[in-house]
């Protein structure tokens, strides 16, 4: 009986030792205690569930316990709360527990069934819990500049992988919608309801594909920009295309002007290779070329103008849709910003354009010696846009020996058609006339083409 007494009080011990360390400082509801076999062990279930507000925590939460062997008949469920504790008295064995109930965005490190052995009777065995749930797919907007124009709320839909709708609504200008029990997999998320003078200038424009793969939450953030609408500039046309490793774009403008200064300011443009539907295939960073309104600029003050330039890096292999683009974004000196116009790069109309005329030459200019050229174009489609000027060098002029020749491009933006290329200063050239083995001229069109062209430079005998 001593002995009897003695395993009780041991019991007893643990078990409160057990509550008062797991709910020690916690709220709910108070601990269920069922016996369902004679005292022999126990067995602890600790459920601890936390959710982004917002999200459904599941309904019905239950605790599923099972001896797997069948050497015991145990094979109960019992009801817990998000935040509770549940112990049963039970014979020494394996036991399979299983949390069930619980919602769709909720996940849990150790799995939803975890397996428990009671030793020896009197023992403790606890098992725990976790879980955390989050949504499936949370879209965020931000829109700056002037407020929007109808715009108090955008609205949104978003598309499973077979092109069905799964959930729409309403989002404001700057908000979060959490949206939880999506199918695992990729989702398309559009934003519309958006006024003309506002422009989606994040990746992927007004539809970013994100992708549901719980626990991790898929991410559809949308970032808009508002402009004067009577002042913002307008992308007229974009092209661009490829040869011998060289990228160019072309693109046309329009600028009404600036309310604060009466003249156009057209100033700057980013670029961007994309998916050609607005996604980056360089991880979202985009490159800016500014300075058009300084003095000296082709299009410095103009209402109109056509820009040309060369992309100067390499280019990085297409995406999931297996096409390239080039995308242009143009902004005036006040954050006016225009629509992204892209175009799709290896995709050629027409043919290109050749030079009549192509040379080159050391003159006198302004008491400085220059390097002036002479160039003359044909083009059978009568669609020239413009021409960039490169020098092809001796191996080892600008960097190590490795037995071919260099070349250096003076500027990235070359000389649209209509605007004279302009002389070279010998004195801020980085070599030597005689490190040149060549002038080129990239001749580019509207439907992009590009052909190379080049001549001897000829320096006058001293």
């Amino acid at each position: 009986m001593a002995s009897n007494r003695s395993r009780s009080a041991r019991i007893r011990a643990a078990l409160a030792a057990l509550l008062a360390g797991t709910l020690s400082g916690c709220e709910g509801p108070p601990l269920v205690l069922w016996e369902e076999q004679p005292p022999t062990g126990f067995l602890a279930v600790v459920t601890n569930v936390t959710a982004t507000e917002g999200v459904p925590l599941g309904s019905d939460w239950q605790v599923a316990v099972v001896e797997p062997t069948g050497t015991f008949d145990v094979d109960l469920k019992r009801s817990v709360d998000v935040v509770d504790t549940l112990v049963l008295q039970l014979p020494p064995a394996t036991y399979d527990v299983t949390l069930e109930g619980a919602g769709p965005g909720c996940t849990t490190r150790t799995g939803f069934t975890q397996r428990g052995v009671i030793f020896d009777p009197g023992n403790l065995t606890t098992i725990r819990f976790r879980v955390d749930c989050q949504p499936s797919l949370v879209i965020t907007t931000k829109t700056d500049g002037l407020e929007p124009v109808l715009d108090s709320a955008y609205t949104y839909a978003v598309t499973d992988w077979t092109g069905r709708l799964v959930r729409d609504g309403l989002v404001g200008p700057m908000d979060t919608v959490r949206l939880s029990g999506l199918d695992p997999g990729e989702h398309e998320v559009s934003l519309g309801g958006i006024a003309d003078n506002c422009v989606a200038i994040g990746q992927g424009g007004r539809r970013i594909v994100a992708e549901v793969a719980p626990p991790r939450v898929g991410l559809a953030r949308f970032a808009l920009q508002c402009n004067d609408p009577h002042t913002r500039p307008r992308l007229e046309f974009v092209s661009a295309g490829r040869a011998e490793n060289a990228t160019f774009v072309y693109f046309e403008f329009t600028d009404p002007g600036s309310d604060r200064t009466g003249f156009p300011d057209f100033d700057r443009f980013d670029w961007d290779v994309t998916d050609c539907r607005a996604k980056s295939l360089e991880r979202g960073v985009l490159r800016s070329y500014r300075g058009l309104q300084e003095v000296g600029s082709p299009v410095y003050r103009a209402d109109r103008g056509a820009v040309v330039f060369v992309i100067p890096v390499e280019l990085p292999e297409p995406g999931s849709t297996g096409r390239r683009c080039l995308g242009i974004r143009g902004w005036d000196t006040e954050g006016n910003t225009t629509s992204l116009l892209e175009s799709e790069l290896d995709m050629r109309v027409g043919l290109p354009p050749e030079a009549e005329v192509a040379s080159a030459r050391v003159t006198q200019s302004g008491g400085r010696a220059v390097l002036r050229t002479v160039l003359s174009v044909s083009d059978p489609d009568a669609d020239y846009a413009g021409a960039f000027v490169a020098f092809e060098l001796e191996d080892g002029t600008l960097g190590a020996v490795d037995g071919r020749t260099e070349t250096w491009l003076p500027n990235i933006h070359g000389f649209p058609i209509g605007t004279p290329i302009a002389d070279f200063r010998l004195d801020r050239l980085p070599f030597s006339l005689d490190r040149i083995e060549r002038i080129l001229y990239y001749l580019v069109d509207r439907g992009g083409n590009m052909r190379i062209e080049s001549c001897r430079l000829t320096v006058p005998s001293s």
